[in-house]
Protein backbone atom coordinates (compact mmCIF):
# COMPACT_ATOMS: atom_id res chain seq x y z
CA UNK A 1 0.00 0.00 0.00
CA UNK A 2 1.01 3.58 0.22
CA UNK A 3 1.25 5.51 3.20
CA UNK A 4 -0.79 9.04 3.70
CA UNK A 5 2.21 11.02 2.45
CA UNK A 6 3.16 9.02 -0.81
CA UNK A 7 -0.54 9.49 -1.20
CA UNK A 8 -0.66 13.20 -0.69
CA UNK A 9 2.21 13.72 -2.93
CA UNK A 10 0.73 11.13 -5.70
CA UNK A 11 -2.53 13.27 -5.56
CA UNK A 12 -0.30 16.60 -5.71
CA UNK A 13 1.09 14.94 -8.64
CA UNK A 14 -1.96 14.67 -10.59
CA UNK A 15 -3.46 17.64 -9.97
CA UNK A 16 -0.35 19.46 -10.63
CA UNK A 17 -0.37 17.92 -14.13
CA UNK A 18 -4.06 18.45 -14.68
CA UNK A 19 -3.60 22.08 -13.96
CA UNK A 20 -1.22 22.59 -16.73
CA UNK A 21 -3.26 20.49 -18.86
CA UNK A 22 -7.04 21.51 -18.23
CA UNK A 23 -8.52 24.80 -18.69
CA UNK A 24 -8.69 26.95 -15.47
CA UNK A 25 -12.55 26.63 -15.42
CA UNK A 26 -12.17 22.96 -15.32
CA UNK A 27 -9.59 23.02 -12.62
CA UNK A 28 -11.29 25.63 -10.38
CA UNK A 29 -14.36 22.90 -10.84
CA UNK A 30 -11.66 20.46 -9.22
CA UNK A 31 -10.81 22.93 -6.96
CA UNK A 32 -14.23 22.98 -5.62
CA UNK A 33 -14.46 19.27 -5.24
CA UNK A 34 -11.19 19.18 -3.96
CA UNK A 35 -10.47 22.32 -1.78
CA UNK A 36 -6.90 21.20 -1.08
CA UNK A 37 -5.91 20.56 -5.64
CA UNK A 38 -4.52 23.84 -5.17
CA UNK A 39 -2.35 23.26 -2.10
CA UNK A 40 -1.23 19.98 -3.11
CA UNK A 41 -0.47 21.11 -6.41
CA UNK A 42 2.08 23.81 -5.16
CA UNK A 43 3.41 21.08 -2.83
CA UNK A 44 4.05 18.80 -6.00
CA UNK A 45 5.72 21.59 -7.89
CA UNK A 46 8.12 22.82 -4.65
CA UNK A 47 9.37 19.23 -4.39
CA UNK A 48 10.16 18.92 -8.10
CA UNK A 49 11.93 21.97 -7.84
CA UNK A 50 13.71 21.51 -5.00
CA UNK A 51 14.82 17.84 -6.38
CA UNK A 52 11.93 15.51 -5.41
CA UNK A 53 12.71 15.83 -1.68
CA UNK A 54 13.22 12.40 0.74
CA UNK A 55 13.00 10.17 -2.67
CA UNK A 56 16.39 11.17 -3.53
CA UNK A 57 19.59 9.21 -4.72
CA UNK A 58 20.30 7.43 -7.44
CA UNK A 59 16.76 5.72 -8.26
CA UNK A 60 15.50 9.99 -8.00
CA UNK A 61 17.81 11.38 -10.08
CA UNK A 62 17.66 8.31 -12.59
CA UNK A 63 14.17 9.01 -12.79
CA UNK A 64 14.36 12.53 -13.30
CA UNK A 65 16.51 12.20 -15.78
CA UNK A 66 14.11 9.45 -17.48
CA UNK A 67 10.57 11.74 -16.64
CA UNK A 68 12.43 15.09 -17.68
CA UNK A 69 12.73 16.32 -13.87
CA UNK A 70 12.41 19.90 -12.99
CA UNK A 71 12.42 22.39 -15.12
CA UNK A 72 10.77 22.10 -18.10
CA UNK A 73 9.05 24.81 -20.06
CA UNK A 74 6.24 25.07 -17.67
CA UNK A 75 8.75 26.64 -14.67
CA UNK A 76 8.80 23.34 -13.15
CA UNK A 77 6.32 21.55 -13.33
CA UNK A 78 4.17 18.49 -14.40
CA UNK A 79 3.22 18.67 -17.66
CA UNK A 80 3.73 15.45 -18.85
CA UNK A 81 2.84 11.57 -18.56
CA UNK A 82 6.13 11.03 -18.58
CA UNK A 83 6.95 13.44 -15.88
CA UNK A 84 4.43 12.25 -14.15
CA UNK A 85 5.45 9.24 -13.87
CA UNK A 86 8.78 9.88 -12.48
CA UNK A 87 7.38 12.31 -9.99
CA UNK A 88 5.46 8.64 -8.98
CA UNK A 89 8.59 6.84 -9.26
CA UNK A 90 10.43 9.75 -6.69
CA UNK A 91 7.72 9.16 -4.22
CA UNK A 92 8.11 5.27 -4.34
CA UNK A 93 4.68 4.32 -6.29
CA UNK A 94 5.25 1.86 -8.31
CA UNK A 95 2.98 2.13 -11.88
CA UNK A 96 0.13 0.27 -10.82
CA UNK A 97 -0.40 2.12 -7.72
CA UNK A 98 0.14 5.32 -9.88
CA UNK A 99 -2.47 4.08 -12.62
CA UNK A 100 -4.82 2.88 -9.99
CA UNK A 101 -5.17 6.03 -8.29
CA UNK A 102 -5.52 8.14 -11.70
CA UNK A 103 -8.24 5.96 -12.45
CA UNK A 104 -9.98 6.56 -9.16
CA UNK A 105 -9.24 10.06 -9.29
CA UNK A 106 -10.87 10.73 -12.65
CA UNK A 107 -13.81 8.91 -11.34
CA UNK A 108 -13.96 10.61 -8.06
CA UNK A 109 -13.73 13.94 -10.32
CA UNK A 110 -16.15 13.07 -12.60
CA UNK A 111 -18.72 12.43 -10.04
CA UNK A 112 -18.22 15.20 -7.54
CA UNK A 113 -17.26 17.94 -10.21
CA UNK A 114 -18.57 17.18 -13.63
CA UNK A 115 -15.01 17.25 -14.76
CA UNK A 116 -13.71 13.83 -16.48
CA UNK A 117 -9.88 14.19 -16.62
CA UNK A 118 -9.51 10.40 -17.90
CA UNK A 119 -8.34 11.41 -21.22
CA UNK A 120 -6.16 13.51 -19.88
CA UNK A 121 -4.52 11.28 -17.51
CA UNK A 122 -4.85 8.63 -20.32
CA UNK A 123 -6.76 6.23 -18.03
CA UNK A 124 -9.56 5.71 -20.62
CA UNK A 125 -12.97 6.70 -18.18
CA UNK A 126 -14.22 5.06 -14.95
CA UNK A 127 -12.83 3.09 -12.28
CA UNK A 128 -9.59 1.01 -11.34
CA UNK A 129 -6.93 -1.45 -13.55
CA UNK A 130 -6.88 -4.84 -12.79
CA UNK A 131 -6.79 -6.18 -9.43
CA UNK A 132 -6.27 -2.39 -7.58
CA UNK A 133 -9.60 -2.92 -5.71
CA UNK A 134 -7.72 -2.16 -2.82
CA UNK A 135 -5.95 0.72 -4.09
CA UNK A 136 -9.44 1.68 -5.16
CA UNK A 137 -10.55 1.88 -1.60
CA UNK A 138 -7.25 3.45 -0.65
CA UNK A 139 -7.85 6.34 -2.77
CA UNK A 140 -11.16 6.63 -1.69
CA UNK A 141 -10.00 6.58 1.45
CA UNK A 142 -7.39 9.61 0.72
CA UNK A 143 -9.77 11.48 -1.13
CA UNK A 144 -12.45 11.00 2.23
CA UNK A 145 -9.26 12.20 4.55
CA UNK A 146 -9.54 15.78 2.16
CA UNK A 147 -13.33 16.25 3.11
CA UNK A 148 -15.61 15.90 0.30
Amino acid sequence: GMSESQGKDSLGGIFSFLKSKMSEGDFSKISQAVPEAGQLASDADAKIQGGGGGGGGLMGSAMGMLGGGGGGASGGGIDGLGDLMGFFGKQGVNPQQATGLMGNLSGFLKDNAGVDPSSVLGTGGSGASSGAEGLASQAQGLLGAFGK
